[in-house]
């Protein structure tokens, strides 16, 4: 929100194209405690959909399919995780490099998968990753500082004697730096 006073007019900066995914923010080695347990994983998937052949998805065989985290079988056969969701299929599909909702009322609400994207960070870091192998991880506090424009050289400085938690909170509560940018340059 932009709040003048007096008779000034402001127009917002024009969209500006993504040159970069959600892919290209993440670290390549990752500690452990960054992934989801078997609970929070039952939690996001749909359960129903390894029920019953799924639908226009690429089988690895023609009888029903039972997927689990470790088989390698149906959805994940495909390259894909199952994450339950309010559509017709009652399920929505996430790849590698798509963004989850991980909050841990996912056993509550429908889940959310963004194609490559992240979801806005939140002072909690309920937001998670897809990676390659098809497990689910929450995004690093220098993954989330990136998300919102920091230099990783900026983070370093800031992550000192800082906990996880600390650094999730002011991730969350920051703003974009281009997009900042772009509306100071509007108003100056």
């Amino acid at each position: 929100m932009v709040s003048i006073l007096g008779e000034y007019s402001y127009s917002f900066p024009p969209k500006q194209e993504l040159k970069l995914r959600l892919k290209d923010m993440l670290e390549d080695n990752v500690d452990e405690k960054y992934y989801l347990t078997e609970k929070q994983i039952e939690d996001i998937q749909h359960w129903q959909a390894y029920e019953k052949p799924l639908e226009n998805m690429e089988k690895t065989d023609k009888n029903n399919i039972s997927p689990t985290l470790t088989t390698r079988s149906g959805a994940y056969a495909a390259g894909m995780i199952l994450v339950k969701n309010a559509t017709a299929k009652g399920y929505l599909e996430a790849k590698e490099g798509d963004g989850v909702d991980i909050s841990s009322r996912m056993e509550y609400h429908r889940g959310t998968v963004q194609k490559g994207k992240a979801q806005t960070l939140t002072t909690q870091c309920d937001r998670g990753v897809v990676n390659k192998d098809l497990r689910i991880r929450k995004l690093t506090p220098k993954e989330c500082f990136r998300l919102q424009g920091v230099k990783d050289e900026d983070y370093e400085k800031v992550a000192k004697n800082q906990s996880d938690a600390s650094l999730y909170h002011l991730a969350g509560d920051s703003i974009v730096t281009n997009c900042l940018c772009a509306i100071f340059k509007e108003m100056l």
